[in-house]
């Protein structure tokens, strides 16, 4: 999700902060145009397109940055998408996925891709992006954004306790 909003602002102050960033997105020419930003100010980026509720692509990219850039110390998990139909009785099935494959499912499998790399390093830091939504439900966030943001919150306690001796903090 680093092709626009708080995703975009992470990456450009993070490369403002010395780090190499991998900018991942399922829109290409907004991530290209971020790196694109990154790289004019002198920084390095790279571009990954990536759906982060296909889990092997989330494997295969965590794959390539370690094998270019030898480790991976953070994880942004920005990526989040909101359903169209917002109530409980208009939402489809196929939104449900969509919401939960990519806000919960998503977030997991890019946890699993990087953590290896933490574990080897004996440091890391996950940082899940959640919601108010997660904690106060509105009709107007949506009936699973919600629930899968609260999901995210939970799953980021469980991160911290089950890595809590190897460095990695979430």
């Amino acid at each position: 999700g680093a092709g626009s909003g708080i995703g975009r602002a992470a990456a450009i102050e993070m490369a403002t902060q010395g780090a190499i960033v991998v900018l991942l997105g399922r829109t290409f020419e907004k991530i290209e145009s971020v790196r694109r930003e990154i790289e004019a100010s002198g920084a390095t980026a790279m571009a990954i397109r990536l759906d982060v509720s296909d889990h092997a692509g989330v494997q295969l990219m965590a794959k390539e940055v370690v094998d270019q850039f030898g480790r991976i110390d953070v994880l942004v998990n920005n990526a989040g998408i909101n359903s169209q139909h917002r109530r409980l009785l208009s939402i489809t099935p196929e939104d449900m996925t969509r919401v939960i494959n990519t806000n919960l499912l998503g977030t997991i499998y890019c946890a699993q891709a990087v953590v290896p790399s933490m574990l080897k390093a004996k440091s890391g830091l996950i940082i899940n992006i959640s919601s108010l939504a997660s904690q106060f439900p509105s009709p107007f966030s949506g009936v699973i954004y919600g629930h899968a943001k609260a999901a995210v919150n939970n799953f980021t306690e469980y991160l911290n306790e089950e890595f809590k001796n190897t460095g990695i903090r979430a």
